[in-house]
């Protein structure tokens, strides 16, 4: 696919770019599925809104490299400017003449497009009138490439000098033409001496607002003249009294077996708090980028009251993604005789245990068992708290293949019994 570039003005005055890569000379593993088809993606700005982003850029593919390359850019700006400039080999900045940095050769990784750069931030001054900007690189290796983003003034009168296609470029007897480097390094946004636009809507809060250019404008549209509804099922456990639902768009919700009801800004709060862990289903009308997790600001969040938990595991109880502590409390009658010893069975997790105010033992493994000193003839509370780990938050929140399924169960399985001595 040979490179192409489309900027096609509309009646609103707003521009679609598309930009396509050449092909390589090999295949390109792109998705780490096989097979996976590629997909694509479009934003319209206002003409001249996206602004210029620096490329990668070296010498064109019959030239090679007779010691130093010299590459040479032209800017016209006055005040304060940022430069950044990413290499990989030893690299001199001049400022109409004058050197006004240096940058060491660096010994990083190698890529398939040769050593991976690094990248070095300097503050220059420029007066009025058109400035030369040159970049001399001790570059041997004809794969060597260089970044450069210049970005000079202030509020409206903003300018700058990116690396790409076009620079003027010499080494050794050899006067031309730099040319854009195919080679892949990551994303490079981090790397701007200035913030662009970023290419999705309503990011400011990202990336800060763009010092070039405008942002991307936040349009809105949907797939199919049809509505067709998403459903989102939870379990929450017992206790709850009410749940913060941070929606998009408007939805009903559904508790248990029960009817569907329209939901009333983002908080459902109930009219008693649940007896038993209950499933919630919420029902929305996605649009085209309003649909899966893309409708949802944030996550559910659940508050609840002391309730009857019952044994088991927590992933049943509606407390499945829960990272933390559970404490499980009752008051028993000890009859008279012997301290007995209370034996909680199977437990997933580190336990400790308090008799009447008073921690009597911690475990984190087999046995669970603790002698309750005193506790003989006399009416005592126990509170046994379970705590499990991370990871049933982290396969729910950030899912990760690290999180296995043997580490997800956690909770007071039991039986729980309380054992006297003859």
């Amino acid at each position: 696919m040979a490179p192409y570039e489309t900027d096609d003005s509309t009646d609103t005055g707003e521009r679609d770019e598309l930009r396509a890569g050449r092909r390589r000379a090999g295949p390109l593993l792109i998705s780490g599925t096989a097979g996976t088809p590629l997909g694509s993606y479009f934003c319209l700005t206002r003409p001249d809104g996206f602004g210029a982003r620096p490329q990668f850029m070296c010498l064109p593919e019959d030239v090679r490299p007779s010691g130093g390359v010299t590459y040479r850019g032209r800017l016209d700006a006055v005040g304060q400017a940022v430069l950044v400039v990413g290499a990989a080999v030893g690299v001199t900045v001049l400022l109409d003449g004058e050197v006004v940095a240096r940058q060491e050769k660096v010994e990083y990784y190698e890529s398939d497009w040769g050593a991976v750069p690094m990248f070095f931030r300097h503050q220059l001054a420029l007066g009025e009138g058109e400035h030369v900007l040159e970049v001399v690189a001790d570059a041997v290796d004809p794969r060597e490439a260089v970044f450069v983003d210049c970005v000079a003034g202030a509020g409206s009168a903003v300018n700058s000098l990116v690396s790409g296609a076009g620079w003027e470029a010499e080494t050794g007897e050899w006067r031309g033409r730099t040319v854009e480097h195919e080679g892949r390094w990551g994303e490079l946004q981090h790397c701007y001496a200035a913030v662009r636009p970023h290419p999705l809507p309503d990011t400011e809060w990202l990336t800060g607002a763009p010092v070039l250019g405008a942002a991307v404008l936040p349009l809105r549209s949907t797939d199919t003249v049809r509505e067709r509804a998403q459903r989102f099922r939870f379990t929450v456990p017992p206790g709850t009294e009410s749940l913060d639902l941070p929606l998009e768009l408007p939805a009903r919700v559904r508790i248990g077996d029960g009817t569907e009801t329209r939901l009333d800004g983002q908080v459902l709060t109930l009219e008693q708090p649940l007896p038993e862990p209950t499933e919630i289903e919420v029902v929305t009308a996605p649009t085209a980028v309003r649909r899966g997790g893309s409708a949802w600001r944030g996550p559910v969040r659940v508050r609840a009251v002391a309730a009857q938990l019952p044994l088991g595991d927590w992933q049943l109880l509606g407390l499945g993604g829960w990272s933390g502590g559970v404490t499980y409390s009752r008051e028993v009658e000890v009859p008279a005789g012997a301290d007995p010893v209370l034996d909680l069975g199977r437990v997933r997790g580190s336990v400790s245990v308090v008799l009447d105010g008073e921690c009597v033992g911690e475990a984190f493994c087999p046995p669970y068992r603790f002698e309750l000193p005193g506790a003989a003839g006399r009416l005592v509370r126990l509170d046994v708290t379970v705590n499990n780990t991370l990871a049933p938050y982290l396969a729910e929140a950030t899912p990760t293949a690290w999180a296995f399924p043997s580490q997800l169960p956690s909770g007071l399985l039991g039986p729980v019994t309380l054992r006297v001595r003859d």
